[in-house]
């Protein structure tokens, strides 16, 4: 991540443009940084009936194949799924992971990554924290390494094992 934010920060959001993956909170802390004056620039991968509103915050590319180019040029990214935020872990980003009910809140601090990435459910705080991470080099740095460091040790027959635990319980369950 770069050490300096003179031009503003770059912020990536992957997923699908709907209300049910937290696109109020995001767009909500989004003008929560423009109030703040905080300069940023805004991407967007993903699509979804939230398009138009998105895209008064910055470009809005739709679903793309290689992801690699946008994360790779962001600070922050804006995503609640499972796959994204490892591979935004894995490039060295801080994820910010919203949730807008009790099951989504479940899903994210319950999973194997929740104390690599930011969970909260207030556009306020996601601002507050975007905002300390941009002044505070050394934590920041400190998060990425430390999640970079996990994430590397997360292979394909993991994540194959939390999906089938996940599917034998539910199950079970039935």
């Amino acid at each position: 991540m770069r050490g300096s934010y003179a031009k503003g920060i770059k912020i990536l959001f992957i997923g699908r443009l709907e209300e049910d993956v937290g696109i109020p909170i995001y767009l909500r802390t989004l003008e929560i940084l423009k109030r703040k004056g905080v300069r940023f620039t805004f991407e967007a991968c993903g699509d979804g009936s939230l398009r138009g509103e998105v895209e008064r915050y910055g470009m809005v590319y739709g679903f793309v194949k290689d992801m690699d180019k946008y994360i790779d040029r962001s600070d922050f990214v804006f995503t609640s799924s499972y796959l994204s935020i490892l591979e935004a872990i894995s490039r060295g980003k801080i994820v910010f992971s919203v949730f807008q009910n009790k099951l989504k809140e479940d899903y994210l601090k319950m999973s194997p990554f929740a104390r690599w990435i930011i969970i909260e459910n207030s556009p306020q705080r996601v601002a507050d924290k975007i905002q300390y991470f941009t002044k505070h080099r050394k934590e920041r740095e400190v998060l990425v390494n430390k999640s970079y460091e996990w994430v590397k040790t997360q292979t394909w027959e993991k994540i194959v094992s939390v999906y089938l635990s996940l599917w034998r319980f539910n199950d079970l369950n039935h």
